[in-house]
């Protein structure tokens, strides 16, 4: 049986949701520079989404598992929640996410590929997900501060 996280262990779907959106900025950025980081964006892509829906997760089920397969956490949400269904173009980007989570170690055999392209896509899936998500889950959103994450206060030195 599948480990579960709750608010009682720390987790909150706010923290959930900086954590994704941050990585999926990073990825963002990292699609925008140049073939040596293609493979951490696709992978914080991944984890980005992961993230977006283990909040969603905390919220309709106060836990999420130790689950790292999108398709499955898709799933878990599409049986519970009426009316939540992706399309088939969807449900393709979160097959190519999947994917992804392989770029975190070389593999010679059966390699992932990932490009500029891809940035396309995983915007569209993070569209159709802020799209699909309850007004009071998103509302998680207004009680995110850039200046503070997971307990630290973020800043910038000042370089004289």
């Amino acid at each position: 049986m599948a480990k579960k996280y709750t608010v009682d262990d720390g987790y909150s779907i706010s923290d959930l949701f900086h954590y994704g959106i941050d990585h999926l900025y990073s990825s963002g950025s990292l699609f925008k520079l140049d073939a040596h980081t293609y493979d951490s964006a696709g992978y914080l892509s991944h984890l980005g989404i992961e993230l977006l829906l283990k909040g969603w997760h905390l919220y309709q089920f106060n836990f999420f598992e130790n689950e790292h397969n999108l398709i499955a956490l898709y799933k878990k949400l599409n049986e519970q929640i009426e009316g939540f269904e992706l399309n088939n173009e969807s449900l393709d980007i979160l097959n190519m996410l999947n994917n992804f989570y392989e770029l975190r170690y070389p593999k010679n055999h059966n390699p992932v590929e990932t490009g500029t392209d891809d940035w396309i896509k995983i915007e569209s899936i993070v569209n159709t997900l802020w799209e699909e998500m309850p007004p009071e889950l998103l509302g998680e959103l207004d009680k995110m501060d850039v200046t503070r994450k997971g307990g630290r206060i973020l800043m910038r030195k000042k370089i004289d």
